[in-house]
């Protein structure tokens, strides 16, 4: 499945516009970091993969998991789709909600928290992918800009959502390398602290 999902079928709309469409966003790094963690041996069969994510990136891990028979747990809270929990449960995969906030930090904080607990529960018997920490995350869009810089010319704007960074970042990175005068363009909700806007409720969550 993950072989079949993890690249973009791309929609040619107009002469000079494309679409990437993920069958969903974060498979692809899901499936890279988890590859690249048991080629260094920093994931090993009988390890349990931990994270906290209330997006596709669970989903991603969910699905590689469930093909490389690792247990996956995954630290969200109760903002997450009830569709989404059902299907990453269905998957497999064990969802622990925190209800309560950090003083500091809010449901993020109390996540890592948790999840920082399990980690020292189980010691060496874990793995915890860091999506927002690791390199790992933009280097997996290197293949779908890849895929997708044949079909450019030298002039190019990329126009993504951005959570994480990893997808626009990496892409535009590896983009540059053929096109050094691309641009980016990202995007997020109001209330964006990635972009210096104050902290507030989110109306759509999960964007990048």
């Amino acid at each position: 499945y993950s072989d079949a999902y993890a690249l973009p079928s791309i929609i040619r709309c107009e002469p000079n516009l494309y679409l990437a469409q993920f069958a969903f966003m974060k498979l692809l790094p899901a499936k890279y970091i988890i590859e690249k963690a048991l080629a260094r041996g920093t994931l090993m069969h009988g390890m349990k993969v931990l994270e906290t994510s209330s997006g596709t990136f669970a989903l991603g891990l969910a699905v590689v998991c469930r093909e490389r028979g690792f247990q996956l747990e995954i630290f969200t809270d109760p903002v997450m789709d009830k569709g989404l929990e059902n299907r990453l449960r269905s998957l497999g995969a064990d969802v622990c909600i925190i209800t309560e906030k950090a003083k500091q930090g809010g449901y993020q904080r109390s996540r890592l928290d948790a999840l920082h607990a399990r980690m020292r529960l189980l010691g060496r018997s874990c793995f915890w992918p860091r999506q927002y920490e690791t390199p790992d995350n933009p280097a997996a869009y290197k293949l779908f800009a890849d895929q997708i810089s044949g079909m450019l010319d030298a002039d190019v704007t990329l126009v993504g959502s951005v959570g994480s960074g990893g997808s626009t970042c990496g892409t535009i990175e590896r983009l540059r390398q053929k096109a050094p005068g691309a641009r980016l363009i990202g995007v997020d909700t109001f209330n964006s602290v990635i972009f210096g806007q104050q902290d507030g409720e989110r109306k759509l969550r999960g964007l990048g």
